[in-house]
């Protein structure tokens, strides 16, 4: 079983979200599936905000169909040695909704 960076972190985010890696190329769009949650996993120099929108949108598309919650793993690619934090996104309208009852902020509820 190789070792490279990105199988590194699909397994981490495995472990965060109670779930497993689904090997290359058998888990379609999907990178890691837990219990509550499927991930699509991304590792890259650089990812826009746009490109990183519509992975949320697909994969909350996705997890709606399977009655979970979707997120997107994403990790700056800087080279050999120089580490990154795994990022985990999601959309404020699911973060809402794993927040229920609505919780408040400053007065009033987050949007």
């Amino acid at each position: 079983m190789g070792n490279t960076s990105w199988k590194q972190m699909e397994r981490a985010v495995g472990l965060l979200v109670g779930g497993t890696r689904y090997p290359a190329n058998q888990g379609g769009r999907v990178d890691v599936e837990g219990p509550q949650y499927v991930v699509q996993c991304k590792e890259r120099r650089s990812l826009s905000l746009e490109q990183l929108s519509q992975l949320v949108e697909e994969i909350e598309d996705i997890a709606k169909i399977r009655g979970k919650q979707g997120l997107v793993a994403v990790k700056v690619r800087r080279g050999r040695g120089r580490q990154s934090p795994i990022l985990i996104v999601q959309s404020a309208e699911q973060w809402q909704d794993t927040k229920k009852p609505t919780q408040f902020i400053l007065g009033g509820p987050l949007i």
